[in-house]
């Protein structure tokens, strides 16, 4: 009489058939590596064209503020040569003005000493 085994041997099929699980949960998580890598690259791609979008609307406002701006300085620029002109042709005046009293004044003396010659 042959001696039985106590444990009974694992059969072919069963060791294959968990090999096959083994190998279609390494797959699976390959897949699923590369699905998140390529769900990665695409979320990536899209905040990098997000930001990017703000970036350009930054730079735009940026330009609008600084061509505003050369307006304002261009304004104030005008309106101060045209009080520096206004000045220059108050002052223009002041002078004429002046000289002409002056003149007046010249005058008149000029006539009072006259007077006393003729008087005398």
């Amino acid at each position: 009489m042959v001696a039985r085994r106590k444990t009974a041997r694992k059969s072919t099929a069963r060791r294959k058939t968990a090999a096959r699980k083994t190998t279609r949960r390494k797959t699976a998580r390959k897949t699923v590596r590369k699905t998140a890598r390529k769900t990665v690259r695409k979320t990536a791609r899209k905040t990098v064209r997000k930001t990017a979008r703000k970036t350009v609307r930054k730079t735009a406002a940026r330009k609008t503020t600084r061509r505003k701006t050369a307006r304002k300085t261009v304004r104030k620029t005008a309106v101060r040569r045209k009080t520096a002109a206004r000045k220059t042709t108050r002052r223009k005046t002041a002078r004429k003005t002046v000289r002409k009293t002056a003149a007046r004044k010249t005058t008149r003396r000029k006539t009072a000493k006259r007077a006393v010659r003729r008087r005398r």
